[in-house]
């Protein structure tokens, strides 16, 4: 009757439960992140180099660019909603199919690197967060 006292066998398949659907959670989680992350412009906190000019040329005429950085046709921003490759209890994996992605996202001599998707300490940070929350909700007696 001890395995009643405890709960144990529902903490198991509790537990077993959250190998299947936790990392779905994390996923989505990191999705929305790298979604954030283009609107506030920054990675890991800190903020996107500028533009090398505030202005941009349409139709011959000079303007000023007010659009977000990396936004031009918003099909970068677009690919994140659909980017988990890879999914399971060991690991996720996100990509994306845009050929001009990881330019952006690591940087070249000539173009400065504005990081959107990858490893991050805030992620990591959201991560455990979510990880202890649902492993705290698994052990209440």
């Amino acid at each position: 009757m001890e395995d009643d006292k405890f709960k144990f066998g529902k903490m198991i398949k509790a537990l077993q439960d959250a190998k299947v659907t936790l990392p779905s959670k994390l996923a989505q989680t990191g999705q929305l992140y790298f979604q954030q992350n283009f609107d506030r412009q920054q990675w890991d906190g800190v903020k996107w180099a500028p533009r090398k000019s505030e202005f941009t040329y349409q139709n011959h005429k000079k303007v000023k660019n007010t659009k977000h950085l990396l936004v031009r046709t918003g099909a970068l921003r677009q690919s994140l909603q659909d980017s988990v490759r890879e999914m399971s209890y060991e690991k996720i994996v996100w990509g994306t199919d845009i050929p001009y992605a990881k330019y952006q996202n690591f940087g070249t001599d000539t173009i400065p690197q504005r990081e959107f998707m990858g490893e991050s300490k805030e992620l990591n940070a959201k991560f455990k967060d979510k990880i202890t929350k649902a492993f705290d909700r698994i052990m209440k007696p």
